[in-house]
């Protein structure tokens, strides 16, 4: 009798075994995909957050340009107001 109980114990111990590492098993392939999908989401969110400040790097360098331009209208244009004799508002 102690010989069955300790054959079914140990049945019953090698089954929970199996089922418990089929569900580990799982969950951590489950785990690397869902780690795998995170990995890509923030690989992506950086992608697009480089995109922006390249975007925006771009702007301030046209933004720049077009000042440098300004001033040199502006110069050219007070110079010529000085030439005729006007003043500035």
């Amino acid at each position: 009798m102690t010989n069955k109980i300790v054959i079914v114990g140990m049945l019953t111990s090698s089954l929970t075994f199996v089922y418990a590492n089929a569900v580990l098993v799982q969950s951590v392939q489950q785990s690397k995909v869902d780690l795998s999908l995170e990995w890509m989401g923030l690989i992506l969110l950086s992608v697009i957050g480089f995109i922006f400040i390249y975007r925006s790097a771009r702007q301030i360098q046209k933004i720049k340009i077009l000042q440098k331009e300004l001033d040199t209208y502006h110069t050219t244009v007070t110079n010529e107001l000085d030439t005729l004799g006007g003043k500035d508002a």
